[in-house]
Order: C-alpha cells, then sequence, then structure tokens
C-alpha cells in the first residue's frame, strides 16, 4: 500500500516534471523566434539605410555635375562673414547709463523680437505627407512621384511609421 502511494506520487512528480521541461522548451524557442525576427528586421533597416544613402549620393553627384557644368569656376567663400550693424536709437529702449554707453559703443546686441503681426506659417513635414498619402491608399511607388522623392526613402519612412 505504502509503495503504491509511492509510486503514484512518483509518476505525478514526474508528470510535473516533464510539464515544466516542456514550457520551459516552448518559451525558450519563442525567445529564439522572437530574436531572430528582431535579427531580420534590423537586417532589412540597415540595407533600407544603405540604399537610401547610395539614392543620396547619386543625387548630389548628379547635382555636383550639374552645377560644375552650369559654373566651371565657382567663386570662393571667404572665411569671415560680414555682419550688419541695427542701428537703433537708444531713446526707444528703457535701460540704464551703462547700457546706453555700451550701446553707443557698439558692445550690445540690439535685438528686437519680430512684431506679433507676422503671420506663422506651419509646412507640413515630409514624413506627415508620406503617411497621410499612405492612409488614403496610395503605393509606395505613387507617394514618391507625387512627392517627387526617392522610392527607397519613401519605402525607409513607411517602414519606420509602421
Amino acid at each position: 500500500m505504502v509503495t503504491t502511494l509511492l509510486f503514484v506520487v512518483s509518476f505525478l512528480l514526474h508528470g510535473v516534471t516533464v510539464l515544466v521541461l516542456i514550457i520551459l522548451a516552448t518559451r525558450m524557442k519563442r525567445a529564439e523566434d522572437s530574436e531572430q525576427n528582431q535579427k531580420q528586421a534590423t537586417e532589412e533597416i540597415e540595407q533600407l539605410f544603405s540604399a537610401y544613402l547610395m539614392e543620396i549620393k547619386d543625387e548630389n553627384d548628379r547635382l555636383k555635375q550639374l552645377l560644375e557644368e552650369a559654373s566651371p569656376v565657382l567663386p570662393k567663400v571667404e572665411s569671415e562673414r560680414m555682419e550688419a550693424k541695427v542701428h537703433v536709437p537708444v531713446d526707444h529702449i528703457a535701460v540704464d547709463e551703462q547700457d546706453q554707453e555700451d550701446i553707443k559703443h557698439g558692445k550690445v546686441n540690439t535685438y528686437q523680437p519680430p512684431s506679433p503681426d507676422v503671420q506663422d506659417t506651419v509646412e507640413v513635414s515630409l514624413n506627415t505627407k508620406v503617411a497621410r498619402l499612405h492612409q488614403e491608399g496610395f503605393s509606395a511607388e505613387e507617394i514618391a512621384r507625387r512627392l517627387g522623392r526617392g522610392l527607397t526613402e519613401v519605402e525607409l519612412m513607411l517602414k519606420f511609421n509602421r
């Protein structure tokens, strides 16, 4: 009787142990699959970046060639920038005597913020334009054609927006 009870307990413990081993094996398999998927996604992104960079390089080379054809001798850029001096009458600014002296000698920046009459313009980013067109059902090729961008660039933006 005792021996039978010990056999039953032993079988139950072995069954639980096998079940735990199966659960651990399935979790390990899921982790490996997840890691493999992540590596694959990383490789795809790297390939897209490489293609995008090559496309940009080609466009830059074409632009450089067009500029060289248009103007074979480009003017040299001066190393020092010319700074424009802004003259603001001192009587329009509330400052103390020391600041007035500094302004007269050109030691203080007389910056004035822009007037509030100027209307701000809002420009939609390229990424937003691509996302909107994709949501409207356009393919990557159609989006690239409409926006005048490279197909690789549009595919890269769509990949990052997922």
